[in-house]
């Protein structure tokens, strides 16, 4: 066996609770087969909050694919900040991290600043176009990327 006897070991607890009420011992299963010996607290918070949404999920009568389906707009933000970030000649996570953070947080929260990044991503797409000079110093589109989504949270919260 590619594993310690320590894995062996939480993964038949694992298996006897699964047994007993139902569980995720599968994740623990491949990993145990693939060698994995570590099982940090990420792993474990991960494995059981899809366990918690997939009893949620199964109480309701509902579907684990449109349970899932929630992450797109997180996944549509996150991909749009990183086209921004690989589009941008000022290479703006390695110059600005506190300010793409801060603004990806706050739009996170509500999720309106997918309005914002096509403009952004318009301007960085005119720097390719004029030698590398944008429309819009980037300083100034990000600072109104994190005023932008910082405004629209406040004004949903106080309406």
């Amino acid at each position: 066996m590619l594993c310690d006897k320590g894995c062996e070991r939480v993964c038949a607890e694992a298996l006897r609770e699964d047994v007993r009420k139902g569980g995720g011992w599968l994740g623990c299963a491949l990993d145990c087969a693939k060698g994995y010996k570590g099982g940090g607290a990420m792993d474990l918070q991960q494995r059981t909050s899809v366990y918690n949404v997939h009893k949620v999920v199964q109480t309701r009568k509902g579907s684990m694919l449109l349970a899932l389906a929630m992450l797109y707009p997180f996944g549509v933000l996150l991909g749009g900040v990183l086209l921004w970030d690989y589009l941008s000649p000022n290479d703006l996570l390695g110059n600005y991290p506190p300010l793409i953070i801060v603004g990806t947080g706050l739009a996170f929260g509500f999720l309106v600043s997918l309005l914002y990044l096509p403009l952004a991503i318009a301007n960085t797409l005119t720097a390719r176009l004029n030698d590398g000079i944008p429309l819009v110093d980037e300083h100034w589109v990000l600072l109104g990327y994190c005023a932008y989504t910082g405004e629209c949270l406040t004004y949903a919260e106080f309406n």
